[in-house]
């Protein structure tokens, strides 16, 4: 486990909907980029995945798309939590979460008294998030990170990530993985480019490559 290992933190849940959900995930989002343990995957970053996903950028970046990331690019861990009411204050819970298996590997909790507690109640949690995340992200492995490539279809992305590491030993192979993949999202733009190259490199069908080019254009 290295110094600034880069995790994902998704939005705040808020059963109030009163906003208080994103103003404790961008606060807790200052915290942490003090860690010299974590470093939170930027909000442009997220923007530009959130767009490989076929997501909207306004779409909250929830702790299940933050999981879904986590596979297709290999963070090994992502933070999720949410805020709501106990009395007359606030409840803070959040989770760390292996990326990989979805396991929860440490749970926290803040309770408040009152709004103008918030501030330190997020501190108090940002704290033991630090204080705890390095032992429980030193036990476990990096996933393997898939392709990276535009498609809403996670699964899509893993047939297409594997048909590259077989293309390389026998590209033949590799043909029936992105044609699974295409059946998944029929926009999967760079498998129907890689089915025109495996066509095209084995002089196979040539009317269907043409077809193959033409679709992932």
């Amino acid at each position: 486990f290295e110094e600034g290992e880069v995790i994902l933190l998704s939005s705040f849940e808020d059963r109030m909907e009163t906003g208080l959900g994103n103003v404790v995930t961008e606060a807790l989002r200052v915290d942490l980029q003090e860690s010299s343990v974590l470093n939170v995957l930027s909000p442009s970053a997220v923007a530009d995945a959130m767009a490989r996903m076929g997501r909207s950028v306004d779409e909250p970046f929830s702790g299940r798309i933050a999981r879904e990331l986590s596979l297709r690019d290999g963070y090994k861990a992502f933070i999720e939590g949410e805020v709501a009411t106990v009395g007359g204050g606030y409840l803070l819970t959040a989770a760390l979460v292996a990326g990989e298996s979805g396991e929860v590997l440490k749970a926290f909790r803040v309770r408040v008294d009152s709004e103008d507690e918030l501030l330190s109640g997020i501190d108090k949690l940002s704290q033991d998030i630090r204080e705890k995340s390095g032992e429980s992200l030193g036990t476990i492995k990096r996933g393997t990170p898939l392709a990276q490539a535009t498609t809403a279809s996670l699964e899509a992305l893993r047939l297409y990530s594997e048909a590259n590491i077989v293309f390389d030993r026998a590209a033949l192979s590799a043909l029936p993985l992105l044609q699974e993949a295409v059946e998944l999202d029929p926009d999967f733009a760079m498998a129907w480019r890689k089915i025109a190259v495996v066509l095209n490199n084995t002089g196979l069908d040539p009317v269907r490559m043409r077809e193959a080019s033409t679709k992932a254009f």
